[in-house]
Parts: structure tokens; C-alpha cells; sequence
């Protein structure tokens, strides 16, 4: 595992039996280094939600995926001002059917035989609905959709499936709004410059809980839930690499070791520690360098 972020290959089931047609898969996975701030962007949501009041954000996990959502259908601010406002997101499509404890194949085939035979397959309608009915967790972030790069407001998902039979979206999953923002806001570049589709719902695996964090913290407005004097004091968290010195140095840290030293740039600060014994850590050295 790299200390930031690795490559980790994977076998499907013919790979692993040793059988023909398979094939490895590689999946990104996070190191030691970004598991540690996505899980201080956590704790800091977590705390500077409490201290404002709001429940729901203890249910954010550092694994917590990040969904786009829209709210109803293009220039549609009814669906989006009834979600707003009742704290929940909403998706149409076979609105007279609870879908709990349906399969995306029997979701796609409840739509499939109410559309002639010769309509178009309704794969993504049915991707949408298997996603918010199956695939969304409690504690899930959604990014609520306002145009190809901006979003206009942020929540995590506070329930499990709902359908709510005579509404105009009946398919449901409540939410507590964290941000809502006055003007929409341009994610385009932690989103890796990768433009947001009209699609329903799909997920957006570039954003990180720091994102979040950040997107959350650095933005205030008259309609934000968190005001920025209502923020806490942000605590200093620290990784302590035991018996570094049996390792190779530069293969551990890669090109992370470039932020350690001298750059006119920025201000670095960088604090070593030597282990004086089992729970003891000593300070060697402090880099602090403009």
C-alpha cells in the first residue's frame, strides 16, 4: 500500500479459480496518509455541526461516498423547493410501486413492461432508482445538482428508503441540508475538471471527505447552516510512523518528501518525533520554513 494513495490489483471469480476469460482489476485505494485526513475532515464536519445544532452529521463516516443529485426535472424549481423544504431527495418513475427490497433486475423490469416494445431499454432510469433504493447508505453525501460545474447545496442522507405513495416523487431518502449555499458553487476542480451530467444520481468518487470539509468551512453565506463563528477550533492530528529508520525513507514517503523541505512558496510545518519508549515520543526537530 502507497502512503498516500496506491494501486491494488484484484482478481474477479474466473481469475481466482484459475479458469478461462479472467481478468485483473485494479482499484485505487487510499494509504495510511489520506485515510488519516479524511478521517479528520470527519471529525471536524462531525464537530462543527454538533456545536451548530444540526443532527444527522454523526452519521458521516470517512468512507462516506459523495453523490450528484437532481432535484426534478430541468428549469424544475417546484421538485427542488418541495425536497428543500421538507428535507429529503425525491425520484419519479414507476410512482405507484414500493420498491423496497427490489433487485436493479426487477426494478428494470417493472419498467421495461410499462413502456411499448419498441421504446428505448430504460437502463439509466432503472440505475437511478437501484442507486437510491440500494446503493445509498445512511451517512452518504449528496452534491445537489445546479448546472455542469456548480452545485447549490450539500446534505447527508439521514434514512433508508421511503416510498411515499401519491407524491409526485414518491421514491424518497431524508436528509439534513449541511450547507446550503447563496450562490451555486464551481466543484469542477476537485471533481478533476469532469463535467456533471443531467443523470439523476450517480456518484462522484474523485471528492474526498477533506473536499467536503473544505466546501463546507470555507464558504459563508446568509443561508449557511455553519457560520464561521460558529466554528471549532480545528485540533492538530498527527501520524507517528514507528521505527522509520528499518524502512526505505524515500519509498515510504515518495514525493510527499518534497513538502518537508524549504519552499518559498508556503509556509511548511513539520514536527519529527524519536520514540523515547513505549508511550513516550520526544521531539527532534520542528520544520517551520516561509
Amino acid at each position: 500500500m502507497k502512503f498516500i494513495e496506491g494501486i491494488r490489483p484484484q482478481l474477479d471469480d474466473a481469475s481466482e479459480q484459475k479458469t478461462d476469460g479472467g481478468e485483473i482489476r485494479y482499484k485505487v485505494e487510499s494509504g495510511v496518509l489520506k485515510q488519516m485526513v479524511e478521517a479528520a475532515s470527519t471529525q471536524i464536519i462531525k464537530a462543527e455541526s454538533r456545536q451548530s445544532g444540526i443532527t444527522g452529521a454523526e452519521l458521516i463516516r470517512p468512507n462516506s461516498k459523495v453523490w450528484k443529485v437532481s432535484l426534478g426535472r430541468r428549469n424544475d424549481d417546484q421538485s427542488y423547493n418541495r425536497c428543500k423544504r421538507e428535507k429529503h431527495i425525491a425520484v419519479d418513475w414507476l410512482d405507484d410501486l414500493d420498491l423496497s427490497d427490489k433487485t436493479y433486475e426487477e426494478i428494470f423490469a417493472l419498467l421495461k413492461n410499462e413502456r411499448d416494445d419498441d421504446a428505448k431499454n430504460p437502463t439509466m432510469d432503472a440505475n437511478t432508482l437501484d442507486t437510491l433504493i440500494n446503493q445509498m447508505n445512511k451517512g452518504d453525501i449528496v452534491f445537489i445538482y445546479d448546472g455542469p460545474w456548480t452545485i447549490r447545496d450539500i446534505g447527508v442522507i439521514t434514512g433508508d428508503y421511503t416510498f411515499m405513495k401519491g407524491r409526485p416523487s414518491p421514491h424518497v431518502r431524508s436528509v439534513t441540508w449541511l450547507k446550503e449555499f447563496s450562490q451555486p458553487i464551481d466543484i469542477s476542480e476537485m471533481n478533476g475538471g469532469i463535467r456533471l451530467t443531467l443523470k439523476t444520481i450517480y456518484e462522484l468518487p474523485r471528492i474526498q471527505m477533506s473536499d467536503v470539509q473544505k466546501l463546507i468551512g470555507n464558504y459563508d453565506n446568509s443561508n449557511s447552516t455553519i457560520s464561521k463563528s460558529q466554528q471549532v477550533q480545528q485540533l492538530p492530528y498527527y501520524l507517528i510512523i514507528d521505527e522509520i529508520n528499518r524502512g526505505n525513507i524515500s519509498k515510504i514517503f515518495g514525493e510527499l518528501m518534497t513538502l518537508v523541505e524549504k519552499d518559498k512558496r508556503q509556509t511548511i510545518s513539520t514536527i519529527f518525533l524519536i520514540r523515547k519508549s513505549r508511550l513516550h515520543y520526544q521531539e527532534i526537530c520542528t520544520l517551520s520554513e516561509r
